[in-house]
């Protein structure tokens, strides 16, 4: 039952979080269905800079909307916090004469905000209707099993709450064939949009040091981002489904929008634990052309233990396996209300095969090639992924001039020497400079060369936010 939080808890989560100063905003209307929309800051961030938002849901709203903006003292939600704050909502209501059945009421979370709302919804789902994560995302457990609707709405120019941290969330979650989960909570990316776009003032400096400047002027952004919201409202509210289907157009879009990043992703490991874009260094490398290439079959597994296999078939082609290993970064997140985001994948430690052996296999085959070093495999990655962005993507690119420069590989004495030095990324400036380490079997006749590869993921992180800040 909503309002149902017992008097104990509520003295318990009360101490020491008061009601605060909390921007109660009346409704502009009063002859329609009561919906109130409760606005958690990101952390840092005065309430007061989202009284415009809140102003522009209640004028978008065909409802009796009440627009609440919490006041956090200046820090960072936590979950204790948020009971408080909706009780505090409700003690104000009915005040004003409205018992916990009387309306529907919305949670939203700015940021890191997005966080201990959507855990406090998983915990507490009769206590709301719906969450609304505004460059946020959901990472409690699978989407598909959430209890309550969620609209998520970000911006492809967020620096903070990445357009690739919402790719990797789509990607476990989304079926291309299936739109049931994005007609109960759809989930949009905004082009020109970046974390601060819904505030009329800046972010604290941690933020807005890691944001990207906004394409579009902040009156704008609120305005399309109070548009969604009103009909993710009426969507909920009313089960209407004009706006469920508006909503899933533009989830559509932002499919679209994500497919180069998500197919990047799943072509450097897929579900099986193979990889592609090994499959595709491993052929390159072989320096074997045209339709003689047909004649190499490669298999790319994720095994740092076990050595490459060539072997030569009856029919006259090669059949290769190749292992790596994915080297993730080790960032760890204590907070209980922030559950560990998806680490990233640094560099590829491969292990493929030189062009002298495939050629003394296929010593009939035409070859040549400018793929001969891990250098140049890593240039050929940047190459891909590159042409592999949207339009939108690669002429905000261009614009900085911000290159990628791959430097001659640093050869390995050993194999224990070369399992030591990690693949060299360092930016410059807006350059940013790579050097791979190799290592080369001194037994000819073996033809392995180890290689420290930069993964495509990573060079897409730098072309669609790194590269623009």
């Amino acid at each position: 039952m909503k309002g149902g939080v017992s008097l104990l808890l509520y003295l318990l989560w009360t101490v020491g979080t008061g009601d605060g100063r909390h921007i109660f905003m009346t409704p502009l209307v009063t002859n329609a269905r009561t919906v109130v929309v409760v606005i958690l800051p990101e952390a840092g961030v005065e309430n007061i800079l989202y009284k415009q938002f809140g102003e522009t849901i209640q004028k978008r709203s065909p409802y009796s909307t009440w627009s609440v903006i919490a006041d956090l003292h200046g820090k960072e939600a936590r979950l204790e916090d948020i009971p408080a704050i909706v009780w505090s909502v409700r003690d104000r209501l009915r005040e004003e004469g409205f018992n916990a059945n009387a309306y529907d009421l919305f949670l939203a979370g700015h940021g890191t905000s997005g966080f201990p709302v959507q855990l406090y919804a998983s915990i507490y789902p009769s206590e709301v209707n719906g969450i609304l994560l505004y460059n946020s995302y959901l990472r409690q457990g699978q989407i598909i099993t959430f209890p309550v609707p969620v609209l998520t709405i970000s911006g492809d120019l967020d620096g903070v709450n990445r357009i690739t941290q919402i790719a990797d969330m789509l990607i476990d979650n989304i079926n291309d064939d299936d739109d049931s989960l994005l007609r109960m909570s759809p989930i949009i990316v905004l082009e020109g949009v970046n974390h601060g776009s819904i505030i009329t003032g800046e972010l604290p400096a941690n933020f807005k040091m890691a944001d990207v400047d906004s394409d579009l002027p902040v009156d704008r952004a609120i305005d399309t981002i109070s548009h969604i919201t009103k009909t993710f409202l009426v969507r909920t509210v009313d089960n209407d489904n004009a706006s469920m289907l508006s909503l899933l157009r533009e989830s559509r879009k932002t499919l679209i929008l994500l497919q180069p990043i998500m197919d990047i992703k799943r072509m450097t490991l897929d579900s099986t634990l193979k990889s592609t874009w090994v499959t595709y260094a491993q052929i390159w490398l072989s320096g074997i052309l045209g339709p003689n290439s047909a004649k190499i079959h490669v298999q790319s597994y994720v095994n740092r233990n076990l050595e490459p296999a060539l072997m030569e078939q009856l029919d006259g082609s090669v059949t290769i396996f190749t292992f790596s290993e994915m080297v993730y970064s080790e960032d760890d997140v204590t907070d209980d209300d922030m559950p560990p985001a998806l680490p990233k994948l640094l560099e590829i430690k491969s292990k493929l095969f030189k062009a002298e052996r495939v050629q003394a296999v296929l010593s009939n085959s035409s070859v040549g090639g400018n793929i001969k070093t891990c250098r140049d495999i890593n240039y050929a990655s940047f190459v891909y992924t590159y042409h592999s962005a949207q339009n939108i993507t690669r002429k905000r690119f261009d614009r900085t001039h911000s290159g990628i420069v791959f430097h001659e590989d640093i050869v390995a004495r050993s194999k224990s020497e070369w399992e030591r030095q990690q693949l060299l990324v360092e930016q410059r400036g807006k350059v940013l400079h790579v050097t791979s380490v190799s290592w080369t079997s001194p037994m000819k006749s073996e033809g392995i060369v180890y290689c420290k590869l930069l993964p495509p993921p990573r060079i897409t992180e730098w072309i669609y936010v790194d590269s623009l800040l």
